[in-house]
């Protein structure tokens, strides 16, 4: 259904499970993906809200959640669920990503280093994490030059 786009279809089937909280939590993060898929940002995060309200620790939920929190510019806010979703897995190479291009936006460069170098440690080929470190690195060596010339 998702493939095929044929989101209506999908969310009634989201609509019908109930019992598992887990599942119930995963199917409002699915539900806030198809929201997203169509661009109905304000909807997607009530679903995101709801799947966390029954399970905190759904790491989906608060990734996607940071998402569309950066899409609305609001970069403290979603910060805030990456790094919730860091403190349940370190090793989440998504957060890691997210957390580190908030820190370039509020020109916090060491830190989102940081981020990128550890999301680098764990998946050596991640092309994002690659490239927003070698700018980071070219930065740093710009402004070294900048300070030696004067």
């Amino acid at each position: 259904m998702l493939l095929q786009q044929d989101y209506d279809r999908a969310i009634r089937c989201f609509e019908n499970v109930k019992g598992s909280v887990s599942l119930e939590a995963r199917a409002h993060v699915y539900h806030g993906r198809i929201l997203t898929s169509k661009e109905l940002h304000e909807e997607a995060l009530v679903y995101y809200e709801k799947a966390l309200k029954l399970d905190p620790e759904n790491i989906d939920a608060l990734l996607y959640r940071g998402d569309i929190l950066v899409i609305k510019e609001l970069h403290e806010e979603a910060l805030v669920y990456y790094e919730k979703a860091l403190k349940l897995d370190p090793e989440n190479i998504d957060a890691l990503l997210h957390r580190g291009d908030i820190l370039v936006i509020k020109e916090l460069h060491e830190e989102a280093l940081v981020c990128y170098e550890k999301a680098l440690k764990l998946d050596s080929e991640n092309e994002w994490a690659n490239v927003h470190r070698t700018r980071i690195l070219d930065l740093k060596r710009s402004e070294t030059r900048t300070r030696g010339d004067s």
